[in-house]
């Protein structure tokens, strides 16, 4: 039995809808994470925190965080020892005790995709 020719533009204006749903869907951004510090001593410590050309500071003090400093990584750097900077990727969460900063979770480490070798690591 053949359509009725609104049952066809009504399945058409389904479909359109579908597809504008779909497409609204993926341009939404997707959150990205982006590394935290804490500060896990009982005295404040200052971040110089270096991103790209950028740089900024930061004062944590006791037992406050600092989430979202940098997401593509960055250099941080804890009471302007400008000697001995710490590397973050995007997603690390760290904190600092005894002043120094510590990884409390890296992100996933990639597996080799065949069991029998070894991680270049």
């Amino acid at each position: 039995m053949p359509l009725h020719p609104r049952g066809t533009f009504g399945l058409a204006l389904r479909a359109a809808r579908s597809i504008a749903v779909a497409s609204f869907i993926l341009a939404i951004p997707t959150a990205v994470t982006a590394a935290s510090v804490t500060n896990r001593d009982d005295r404040e410590h200052v971040l110089t925190i270096s991103e790209g050309a950028g740089q900024k500071g930061e004062t944590l003090k006791p037992g406050q965080a600092l989430d979202g400093i940098c997401s593509n990584g960055c250099l941080v750097r804890l009471n302007g020892d400008d000697a001995n900077p710490y590397e973050l990727q995007g997603s690390d969460m760290t904190s600092i005790e005894g002043g120094k900063l510590y990884i409390d979770q890296a992100p996933e480490a990639v597996q080799p995709s065949d069991p029998g070798v070894l991680d270049p690591r």
